[in-house]
């Protein structure tokens, strides 16, 4: 079922409760609901995120440790429609208890094109109107439109990369979207009292401009808070072991620059990389989980087959991206030339955190490392490089969860 996101906006606990418990009653867990308890919160929220609904007390505090103010709720609808940054939400419905607002309330929601419930504690009527308004959203959501989701999870190959992705115990479900001919897969995790939503997908081919253009799309019709990338990549011997976790921070195209004539008969190359980074505060919680030996334990351990030798690792560090598969020795030499600390090496890591940045969504790319692009190169540790980066994300999200990144 196609479900709806509630904003309730309400600094009264009972009468949220009151709210949220028929509503969750009718439709479990198709009703995700969010509570704050004042205006400032709630402009935030809905800018962060899309709400299919938000209820909205009329006598309401502006922030918090203010006094309830019977203008609040409306002057908060007033300021999100001329906030350009604010994601309207579908249906606005107001809601207050007190019976001598009720008139001049019903008036000014009227003006504002929202209506108003009076809520009640000795009758019902109230709970029938909004389970009935919930209920029509909720079947119309599902006849025509996609669901937005928490995190969107992209790789450029389906086998081992997307296999890997549909391993993990997310109860994955295919999904279809009319007019796209790309195979969507929709599943859920827990993250601590959340489930997160989560779709899938893999490129129809290889190479950035292929990931940038599914990026691109699955940013727009799923609305992910986070958009992450998973798969493999080859590492800069030396640095990383065969299986190693690479979160890419920065990612460039290595092949951006210009040719120019040199002063001998052969052209030169002078590159002129623009580079996407991380947002620092993922960054810091990879670092600490850089740090904790007993994951990749656990990781490694849940691997069935052979595993390289050596302990696995985890990484945050510069990722290139270039056009060309590289195999043969000497080949990442040019790319650690210009960039001395560059540990992997792959062919769409920029494209998608160039994509999501410009889509508005969070951009991550974890990529294990299955050979070091040389004469030596080979196919047979793709499917647990494959593995182990798709594991460490479902590790990572309930942390980005707790961190309010998705």
């Amino acid at each position: 079922m196609t479900g709806v996101r509630i904003i309730l906006v309400d600094d009264q606990v009972d009468k949220a409760a009151a709210i949220v418990s028929p509503l969750k009653s009718s439709y479990g867990d198709a009703v995700d609901i969010v509570h704050v308890s004042n205006a400032v919160d709630a402009r935030r929220r809905m800018r962060e995120c899309r709400f299919d609904i938000a209820l909205i007390d009329v006598n309401l505090p502006e922030s918090i440790g203010d006094r309830p103010s019977p203008e609040s709720g409306f002057a908060l609808l007033d300021l999100l429609t001329v906030d350009s940054k604010a994601i309207l939400p579908d249906e606005i419905i107001f809601v207050t208890a007190r019976e001598e607002l009720e008139q001049e309330a019903i008036t000014k929601a009227t003006a504002r094109g929202a209506s108003l419930q009076f809520y009640r504690e000795d009758e019902n009527s109230w709970i029938d109107v909004l389970t009935g308004r919930v209920g029509y959203i909720i079947s119309r959501n599902a006849r025509h439109r996609t669901p937005p989701v928490d995190v969107a999870i992209i790789t450029a190959l389906s086998s081992p990369e997307l296999d890997a992705v549909l391993g993990l115990n997310f109860g994955w479900n295919p999904h279809s979207v009319a007019g796209d001919p790309t195979r969507y897969y929709l599943g859920t995790t827990t993250a601590g009292s959340r489930r997160l939503k989560v779709v899938a997908a893999c490129a129809p081919r290889k190479g950035m401009p292929m990931s940038a253009a599914l990026a691109a799309k699955i940013a727009q019709v799923f609305k992910p808070r986070v958009l992450s990338m998973v798969g493999i990549c080859a590492g800069v011997r030396g640095k990383v072991e065969i299986g190693d976790i690479i979160v890419a921070d920065p990612t460039w195209d290595w092949g951006s620059g210009k040719h120019v004539q040199g002063p001998d008969p052969l052209p030169v190359f002078r590159a002129a990389p623009y580079q996407s980074a991380l947002r620092g505060d993922i960054a810091a919680l990879v670092q600490a989980e850089c740090r904790d030996a007993r994951l990749c334990a656990e990781v490694s351990a849940g691997w069935r087959e052979s595993v390289p030798a050596g302990r696995l690792s985890v990484h945050i560090g510069p990722m290139a991206s270039g056009a060309s598969v590289l195999a043969h020795d000497g080949a990442i030499a040019p790319i650690t030339e210009g960039h001395r600390e560059v540990i992997g090496v792959e062919m769409e890591a920029y494209a998608v955190m160039a994509a999501a940045e410009l889509c508005g969504a969070t951009p991550l790319v974890i990529k294990s490392v299955c050979d070091f692009a040389d004469s030596e190169k080979s196919d047979g540790w793709q499917a647990y490089a494959a593995y182990t980066s798709a594991s460490f994300l479902a590790h990572l999200l309930p942390k980005l969860a707790d961190a309010d990144v998705c």
